[in-house]
């Protein structure tokens, strides 16, 4: 037998025996095409652009959408060395006894979640910019709105949020969002200028200023 007659033979024993067999029909050539094309361009494709503030968001609400404005409480845990005021260690460890956590302000803000580019550059954008409200104790025994303050998980401000731990609130309107440094600067009148641990701390502001949005 010729050498290409046994190799002819060889090469069909193959198809037979491949697991993928041979396309029974064009339609099922045309998938297949298909799905190395789909492959192909997955692997090509741009990477996804997520930001660590979209990340930890999505990790306390899963449901956010593109457009959408939404309210969360951010606390410090007990132990947690993140310097944030003028309290003193006496007054850190009375109101981590009565509160169960050392700080806690509340954070606004808008999320993003679009599809960029085009062809092979196309790709996810998620990211949330949102602000910090909370109530600080100065050196004086004042008390003061420390806001607006950028959630930012990297920079500057990486360390002061990276132990910061995420509970949703409630979403809320363009309008709360936009409002919300003037509702917050209305909680520090009269009553509310003095520091205490008592009756008005970072827990009393945020929840008056909860009542507002």
């Amino acid at each position: 037998m010729k050498f290409s007659s046994i190799f002819s033979v060889f090469l069909a024993g193959l198809a037979v025996a491949s697991p993928l067999g041979q396309p029974s029909s064009s339609e099922d050539l045309a998938i297949r095409e298909a799905d190395i094309e789909i492959e192909s361009s997955l692997v090509a494709r741009t990477a996804d652009k997520i930001t660590p503030e979209y990340t930890k968001v999505h990790k306390a609400k899963t449901t956010i959408a593109n457009g959408r404005y939404y309210a969360f409480t951010i606390k410090w845990p007990l132990g947690d060395g993140t310097t944030i005021d003028k309290e003193t260690p006496a007054e850190i460890q009375e109101l981590q006894k009565k509160l169960g956590f050392k700080h806690i302000g509340v954070i606004l803000g808008k999320v993003k979640d679009v599809e960029a580019g085009k062809g092979k550059n196309k790709h996810l954008e998620k990211d949330f910019t949102g602000q910090l409200y909370h109530l600080i104790k100065n050196a004086d025994g004042s008390a003061q709105l420390d806001s607006p303050k950028n959630y930012k998980l990297t920079g500057q401000t990486e360390g002061f949020f990276r132990n910061g731990q995420l509970t949703f609130l409630k979403e809320i309107s363009s309008k709360t969002y936009d409002d919300a440094k003037k509702n917050a600067a209305a909680y520090f009148d009269a009553a509310h200028r003095v520091y205490s641990v008592d009756n008005n701390n970072c827990d009393s502001f945020v929840r008056a200023f909860e009542t507002k949005l």
